[in-house]
């Protein structure tokens, strides 16, 4: 038994309670914040996986054909994408880039934020190196997990 935490508690309190009395008060406090926790972390868990059954039901089917990817969604849309005519047709690039247009309310934003993060910068290609500000981007989010 902490004896700082009761002695406070009787000062500020103004009353004197009895060691028996002060146990029993810290342990229904350590029972109350073990329940409080256990709540906590059963919400986060039913969070979870409400999150994952709806993002799981967001594609009612996939036509893959040729060059073309067509993703009809859970909302009745449909998104379609299309390969360059110099690339090799890829299912899972064809999906990625539905998902990623849809994201991008079917708008070709995404392609421009693909060009911006994604071509590599001339002192990319020669060194392969990050610069600092990414260092401790990547470092900052790691450290965070």
């Amino acid at each position: 038994m902490d004896n700082s935490i009761i002695s406070n508690f009787q000062h500020y309190a103004k009353v004197t309670i009895s060691d028996e009395f002060a146990e029993q008060l810290i342990e229904q406090l350590e029972e109350a914040k073990i329940s409080l926790e256990k709540s906590k972390k059963e919400r986060e868990l039913k969070e979870v996986q409400d999150r994952n059954k709806r993002l799981r039901g967001l594609i009612d089917h996939v036509v893959f054909s040729g060059p073309v990817t067509v993703v009809k969604w859970n909302d009745g849309t449909l998104t379609k994408v299309r390969c360059a005519d110099d690339e090799e047709y890829d299912a899972e690039k064809g999906l990625l880039a539905a998902m990623a247009k849809k994201l991008y309310e079917n708008t070709n934003i995404f392609v421009e934020e693909l060009a911006r993060w994604c071509q590599p910068k001339e002192t990319e290609i020669a060194d392969r190196r990050i610069s600092a500000k990414d260092y401790y981007f990547l470092k900052q989010l790691l450290d965070s997990e």
